[in-house]
Parts: structure tokens; sequence; C-alpha cells
């Protein structure tokens, strides 16, 4: 029997093969809006490394990342000492805290899910 999926399972990236995130699904009614958000952030990110205000650019970056960050639902994620992370949505400055290629893994990894883009498993 068919079985609707709202989330999307990530397996590995920078924290390894037996690492996860969940991303859940945008509504096609909520893609737009949520585009349109996600636009107006970029724009205003691009405007404010255009006058070189690079503290406003990093603000912009933090809430580019929290905004797609939102729709992380679960994950096994853990710190430097293994303790399991609690979630971006539930806390925004753990951002901060994650490395490089964590935050792009997790930009690009949910942004793709987002925007509905299937890979060759799918």
């Amino acid at each position: 029997m068919p079985r609707r999926h709202n989330t999307k399972r990530i397996n590995g990236g920078p924290q390894g093969n037996d690492a996860f995130i969940s991303v859940k699904k945008l509504a096609w009614s909520e893609r737009d809006a949520y585009l349109e958000g996600l636009q107006k952030l970029l724009m205003d990110q691009e405007s404010a490394f255009e006058r070189g205000d690079s503290a406003k650019v990093a603000d912009l970056n933090r809430a580019i990342l929290s905004y797609a960050a939102e729709r992380i639902v679960a994950w096994n994620w853990v710190d430097d000492d293994e303790n399991t992370l609690p979630l971006p949505k539930d806390k925004p400055e753990l951002v901060d805290q994650l490395y490089a290629d964590e935050v792009t893994f997790l930009a690009r990894e949910t942004v793709k899910v987002l925007l509905g883009e299937l890979d060759e498993k799918n």
C-alpha cells in the first residue's frame, strides 16, 4: 500500500556514515511563501555584502541557515564530546558551534529537500 512521506532522511555527511538528518518537506501551498522569505534574506545579504557590512552579512548568514534548519525535525548529531546536540530549531545559537563543513552540509541538503530536488534513489 502506498505511504506518503512528509520527511526526507539524509544519511551520512560530515559526522560520518551513521549520522542522519530528517527534513520536513514543504507542502506545495507552503513553497511560495517559504521561497519568498528565503529570497528576501538572500537579497538583504547581498545588499549588506555590497555595503561592506560584515556584521550584517554574518547575521544574515545565520538567519538563512536558521530559516532552513527550522525544517530539521530529527538528527543524531553530536558535539566534540559525543554528547547529542539539540535540534537547531530548538537552539538556534547552535549553528555558531558547528564546523564549516557541517553548516555547508546542512544548508545544501536541507534546501535540496525544500526545493523538492530528487536524488538518484528516489
